[in-house]
């Protein structure tokens, strides 16, 4: 009887501390960091109303429509956030801007992502010149102020959504050249990249294949933590006029919009500028949360 109650507890302390994959790992860690899984709920609420915008409002006669007798109404039940100097209710446009401003902030980081991280990672990979090379680069993107180059590219592309992501996603392509460049300098000389050349395979297939996905976890942390910053460089450039245009509802001209008439109704303004904030929040904590997961010198 007591043999067979020792093999149980043995089975069950085994299942207990069986052995996780490496997600698994990561997300047990994640799950236990508080601040990480209220900003990732606030994430995938976001992502909900950005893919289902259309099914919650119809644009036509929620969004744009205009009704004067209802010009300027307080928050109150029916209006949560108040209407607008064209009687739309601000709400309904806040969470349809949603599909405006997330994409915008997510594409600008694939956009990024693609171009910075071969970028880096051949700048890291062989060195010498060709790092050189690409570096200096880096350092001249790098020194004009964002938003600065952000705006001269739009007056390239043209105001919309596409050049908007275009503009945002290559000033951004210097921080993620960088921290790829540095991931792959501490892996370059490891065992597993000696033993790829010495089966055969070419340089681009040892960087693409062995080098990058062995560089993922802090490439990963960033992508989630410039999401926001994105977010905040699209809004400022819709606010000044060169991003989503009107009558499309996005944070950024919503703020513009509600600039003239800020001193009588707060509300215009306040609402849209506290979504932004909660969002950048909510993308920071995620990606401080992801940080702390992935590192593995915090395993327990």
């Amino acid at each position: 009887m007591e043999n067979t109650n020792v093999k149980t507890n043995t089975v069950s302390a085994q299942k207990k501390y069986k052995k996780r994959t490496p997600m698994g790992e990561v997300w047990h860690r994640l799950r236990k960091n508080k601040g990480a899984m209220v900003g990732g709920a606030f994430v995938l609420l976001l992502v909900f109303l950005a893919l289902f915008r259309d099914v919650i409002y119809d644009y036509d006669t929620q969004i744009v429509m205009q009704d004067l007798s209802k010009r300027f109404i307080h928050p109150c039940l029916e209006h949560p956030f108040g209407t607008d100097n064209l009687g739309r209710d601000l709400f309904a446009r806040v969470v349809y801007g949603t599909g405006s401003s997330l994409p915008v902030g997510v594409v600008a980081v694939m956009v990024a992502l693609v171009l910075g991280l071969p970028l880096g990672a051949i700048a890291g990979f062989f060195g010498g010149k060709i790092d050189d090379v690409i570096m200096r680069i880096m350092d001249i993107f790098a020194a004009v102020p964002g938003i600065l180059m952000a705006i001269a590219m739009v007056a390239v592309l043209g105001t919309g959504t596409i050049g908007l992501m275009i503009s945002i996603g290559v000033t951004a392509v210097p921080a993620f050249a960088r921290i790829t460049r540095a991931s792959v300098l501490s892996v370059r000389n490891q065992e597993f990249v000696e033993a790829a050349r010495a089966i055969g395979c070419t340089n681009l297939d040892i960087i693409f294949k062995h080098v990058i996905p062995n560089c993922l976890s802090p490439i990963v942390v960033q992508v989630s933590l410039r999401i926001g910053n994105s977010i905040i460089t699209a809004s400022s450039m819709s606010y000044l006029g060169l991003g989503v245009t009107p009558p499309m509802p996005e944070w950024g001209n919503l703020l513009s919009a509600g600039r003239t008439y800020i001193k009588d109704y707060s509300y215009l303004t306040m609402f849209p500028g506290l979504v932004i904030m909660l969002t950048v929040i909510a993308f920071n904590l995620l990606g401080d949360g992801l940080r702390d997961a992935m590192d593995p010198k915090l395993k327990k």
